[in-house]
């Protein structure tokens, strides 16, 4: 009788459209008290898929384990890529055709057994990197190197895109910390260590995740998800889940934005943070999962644990005596809403027992579940039981497109519609950092290259982790169907006659043979491309005690670097997730380019850059600190910090060169002097220490104060045309709280400008931009003097506050 019940609630939902928000809300609360309280805990339940896959295959589901499952307690949500951890039986990754059916064996359990429709998600962090053919992007850290919001907004679209056409409409992207430890095997899934190009690179992206409009929409196709809430990426030590120590004000300032930005962007789920903040773990905090997210930033959005989170109160963090003290507590004490549990019943097992002892209240069950089934509803999920090809979930009329020709033509649109997307995203990622005695580009008398380094000619080590598989991918063979080029395929198709020797093996120690092998192929070549880096990685196996390059790679760099007839034609990529120390070598290389983690067409966009065809516009999105004792101290530091050690930078945040005479000619303001409020009313009493004006922060924070008129000039005796990313920098000279050297408040990026041709970018710096958070714990703005600088140039502001 249940079964009929959710059956009839569903058809209803098909062919009813609630316009009102009470009427919406009426639907899913009808829908709630339909379900048993067991149903209700199976939709806070997300399970992997390798809970109910055949022995063997990667494709077929053992349908009567999966709907013994279903049956029992309608499990929510599913996810994961069958082939995430190794390939399945020769299947190395699922195209579009084989994820559909397998999608459609969970909807058509689902629908057999009464269940609600379920929601599957999967990791599509730069590209629908676990399908077949997919267009995979520059990982984030490369990404931010462009500064480029529709470039991010174009991965959050492309990304979407192709994992719904598998019938998947949740993924788990952007990632919003804020990269500011070196050492942590998660910094090139982030947009780096500032927060603003965090808060504008994340909201960006999911805008294009979400259907190209900012804010909270009714219907999606596609899900985004915000991870992880919050300060995961500070790790004091920098492995991975492990403490961060991050007092109020600096959340607050610094790790906080990008996630308001977010909110504001209209994400619809959530991740939350796997760490612990100042000795709490975050998936049993009130204070950061109840107060902070649901009341300070009103955010109302589903949220859902990482892997094994709950679990890991128990036996990782050691505040919960039991596996079910851990769901209490999580549960009890947050506003999580699903749990990625995700590999057996134990989370529904015990949330069940904890209900009907009266542990844990419906009412905190039902606060969960409802948000569930809002995000159902709006991605059209609901709909399923009327007719699959008629469904108003884009993600189920894929999963029920049985015809392979269909599939087919879709990753053929890939190829041709999205793949030169991120080839024009590899290529804006580009950052020199080194061209002594303008090295580069490389004159056309150059003929025979030798590409050496273990990162030379590996498109796997291009791609880095979350590619194919959870660790990367295996081999270059891998991406042959996402089109991977490596650099020497790169310099290869431009018609040079290429040598590859390895020389060093990725990790451990060189064989001299081989070093001495690749010195010889050196010296006999006209130009060197020298690549060094790291083999893919992310999460806990990631984790490294030194950033030192590694031995064998440190051997080869230096012995090549011995000659100093090999350094003055060398180039030296670094292709990295993380910024290495570099070895100190004789000689310097006569250029260095640092690519990060580019993605399959890095070698594309690495040989454009060499060979002249585009001139570098990338510019660093981390700190690259000179010595290992001084990593993790990013560009807004404290001026204390940079006194007492004036060389903390090997390369600086937001470094970059052009080979055109491209920069920034002057920095104009609309007025050097405007007086503002310090701060505003809030439910608060005010404090003695801040004149107020009317009206709360967040209605106000976007008060225009000053508008910053930037010129971009290409000189006309420049022999290349260039884009050029504009970074724009506050400094307030003295305030109470110690103020950073600067921070970044405004970025752009030019259109192609030629010889001889400039561009103006106007920039709106607002209250938030001269905003900083106070003795007392509040936003405010203290009266003094700022100097703006963008490029070498700079203007003087003064500003004045008002009650």
């Amino acid at each position: 009788m249940r079964a009929l019940t959710v059956a009839a609630f569903l058809f209803f939902f098909a062919v009813v459209t609630a316009t009102a928000a009470n009427a919406v809300d009426d639907d899913i609360d009808d829908i709630l008290h339909s379900l048993s309280l067991k149903k209700k805990i199976g939709q806070m339940t997300q399970l992997d898929v390798t809970v109910v896959l055949k022995e063997g295959s990667a494709t077929q589901i053992d349908m009567d384990k999966y709907e013994a499952i279903m049956s029992e307690w309608g499990i929510g949500s599913w996810l994961n890529s069958p082939t995430n951890g190794n390939p399945v039986n020769n299947t190395d990754v699922l195209d579009i055709y084989q994820w559909r059916s397998l999608i459609r064996q969970f909807h058509e359990g689902a629908n057999k057994t009464g269940s609600l429709p379920i929601l599957y998600g999967l990791d599509s962090v730069h590209g629908a990197n676990y399908i077949k053919g997919a267009t995979l992007f520059p990982q984030q850290l490369s990404m931010a190197a462009s500064f480029d919001r529709e470039g991010a907004k174009t991965m959050g679209k492309v990304a979407a895109e192709e994992t719904l056409s598998a019938g998947i409409p949740w993924i788990f992207a952007p990632i919003l910390g804020i990269g500011i430890q070196s050492n942590w095997p998660r910094l090139y899934e982030t947009f780096g260590e500032d927060p603003y190009v965090a808060s504008e690179l994340g909201s960006s992206f999911i805008v294009g995740a979400q259907g190209g409009v900012k804010g909270s929409t009714d219907t999606l196709d596609t899900a985004a998800c915000m991870k992880h809430f919050l300060g995961y990426s500070a790790s004091r030590s920098g492995m991975d889940r492990t403490p961060a120590w991050i007092p109020d004000r600096f959340l607050h300032n610094y790790f906080m934005p990008s996630f308001e930005a977010a909110i504001e962007a209209g994400v619809a789920t959530g991740m939350v943070d796997s760490s612990e903040i100042n000795g709490e773990p975050v998936h049993a905090s009130k204070k950061y999962m109840r107060d902070l997210i649901r009341d300070e930033l009103e955010y109302d959005g589903m949220m859902v644990t990482d892997w094994m989170d709950i679990e890991k109160l128990h036996f990782y963090h050691f505040v919960a005596p039991t596996q079910k003290d851990a769901v209490r507590m999580s549960i009890g004490q947050t506003s999580i809403d699903m749990s990625m549990v995700p590999i057996d019943l134990s989370f529904p097992t015990y949330l069940l027992q904890l209900v009907e002892d009266g542990h844990i209240t419906e009412d905190r069950i039902n606060e969960s579940v409802r948000r569930v089934l809002v995000l159902k509803k709006r991605l059209g999920l609901l709909s399923y039981s009327s007719s699959p090809s008629a469904s108003a979930s884009a993600s189920i009329r894929y999963a029920f497109d049985s015809n392979e020709k269909d599939a087919e033509e879709e990753q053929s649109s890939f190829v041709s519609d999205h793949w030169p997307m991120a080839v024009d995203a590899a290529k804006r990622s580009v950052t020199l950092l080194q061209n002594f005695n303008n090295a580069l580009p490389i004159s056309n008398a150059v003929k025979n290259v030798a590409v050496i380094g273990p990162s030379g000619d590996n498109v796997a080590y291009q791609s880095g982790g979350w590619s194919i598989h959870w660790q990367g991918g295996t081999s270059s063979s891998e991406f042959v169907p996402f089109g991977g080029v490596s650099i020497a395929d790169g310099m290869k198709k431009r018609g040079y006659n290429v040598t590859v020797v390895e020389g060093a093996p990725i990790e451990g120690d060189a064989d001299p043979t081989q070093v001495e092998a690749a010195r010889q192929a050196a010296a006999a070549a006209d130009y060197v491309i020298l690549a060094v880096g790291e083999h893919p990685y992310t999460e806990t196996p990631g984790n490294i005690p030194s950033l030192d390059l590694s031995s064998g790679q440190a051997d080869l760099v230096c012995t090549l670097l011995q000659d100093g007839s090999i350094a003055g034609k060398t180039t030296l990529v670094l292709i990295e997730g993380r910024p290495r120390m570099l070895p100190a070598c004789p000689n310097p290389t006569s250029s260095l380019i640092w690519m990060g983690l580019p993605g399959p067409f890095g070698g594309e966009a690495l040989a454009a850059a060499i060979t002249g065809e585009i001139s570098p516009s990338g510019r660093l999105p981390i700190t690259y600190a000179a010595k290992s004792g001084l990593i993790s101290i990013p560009y807004w530091r404290k001026h204390s910090q940079q006194e007492a050690s004036p060389t903390i930078d090997l390369f600086s945040f937001g470094q970059g060169l052009s080979y055109a005479d491209i920069g920034v000619q002057s920095v104009t303001l609309s007025s050097p002097t405007v007086a503002v409020c310090s701060s505003f009313s809030t439910s608060s009493p005010p404090s003695s220490t801040s004149a107020r004006c009317g009206g709360q922060r967040k209605e106000r924070e976007n008060d225009r104060v000053v508008d910053v008129a930037v010129v971009v000039a290409n000189s006309a005796d420049s022999s290349f045309a260039s884009e050029y990313s504009a970074l724009l920098f506050v400094a307030q000279e003295y305030r109470s709280i110690t103020p950073e050297m600067k921070m970044l408040k405004a970025f752009d990026r030019t259109g192609l400008l030629q010889p001889g041709e400039s561009e103006k970018l106007v920039f709106q710096l607002r209250w938030k931009d001269f905003a900083f958070v106070n003795a007392d714990n509040e936003w405010a703005v203290e009266a003094g003097n700022f100097t703006l600088t963008a490029g070498d140039q700079s203007a003087q502001f003064e500003l004045t506050t008002i009650a």
